[in-house]
């Protein structure tokens, strides 16, 4: 980036912003010449306004700048962008970050089990399917969640051996052949830092544990009925996830 060009971008930040959006497309072009990345990025700052604002680094800025203007140093988006950041930086009286995570999965497995013990004492065997078997999560008359659409029909199914039939002597039977809640969870947290001239400075924190409050059960062997039989089939007895909780601190270091 030769020095003409860097003058002429902070020019940009100061003059395009306070023009009519038409006008502003042709200044930036002429400005960034043939780097795309460049013209998009300025162009994006038309989000932001006001005179107190650097808008490059609301551009570019979601964490503490000191790894990042290290990565960008090393070749991760050119020269041109750690300029940038590192002038904004000196005009910042404050710092923050933004943080995102989330995790899901697809649904968890389980199984259901014989009543009784016909191939060994200690453990018992799983049910085998004949026929087709439908899901449907609900909350049954008891307000607790139920996996399956017709859990009755499976129960009194098992003598006649559809949709369910027992494990023969000798027989394992089948494992993890219906599916439940997977996890879904999405925790967030900010944080900022504002400078007390000479004096130190104030550090807030804020974090979000499950933004969206969501639910999911969960079918592990010790939280859903699995006996064929049993009048607790498929009904979940626990949550996967927790509610959502919300956590503040406040630091002044000096």
């Amino acid at each position: 980036m030769t020095a003409e060009l860097w003058a002429r971008l902070k020019t940009i930040f100061n003059e395009a912003p306070e023009k009519p959006w038409p006008e502003r497309k042709p200044i930036v072009a002429e400005a960034c010449g043939g780097d795309l990345r460049l013209r998009r990025k300025l162009l994006d700052a038309r989000r932001f306004s006001g005179p107190n604002v650097c808008r490059i680094h609301e551009l570019f800025v979601t964490r503490e700048n000191e790894g990042l203007v290290r990565w960008l140093g090393s070749g991760g988006m050119g020269d041109h962008m750690r300029h940038l950041i590192e002038s904004c930086n000196k005009q910042l009286p404050s710092r923050g970050s933004v943080l995102r995570l989330l995790r899901w999965s697809s649904g968890l497995p389980f199984s259901l089990l014989e009543p009784g013990w016909t191939t060994d004492w200690q453990v018992r065997s799983f049910g085998v399917v004949t026929a087709p078997i439908k899901m449907h999560k609900h909350y049954d008359q008891n307000h607790n969640p139920q996996f399956f659409a017709d859990p009755d029909a499976i129960n009194n199914g098992v003598a006649t051996g559809s949709p369910i039939r027992m494990p023969y002597p000798g027989e394992a039977g089948q494992r993890n052949n219906f599916r439940g809640d997977g996890y879904f969870d999405i925790d967030s947290g900010l944080a900022k830092t504002w400078k007390v001239r000479e004096f130190g400075a104030i550090h807030f924190e804020r974090e979000v544990y499950n933004v969206t409050n969501s639910v999911r059960f969960d079918v592990s062997p010790a939280n859903i009925g699995q006996g064929l039989t049993g009048g607790n089939l498929g009904v979940s007895s626990a949550t996967l996830t927790v509610p959502r909780r919300m956590q503040f601190a406040l630091r002044y270091d000096f």
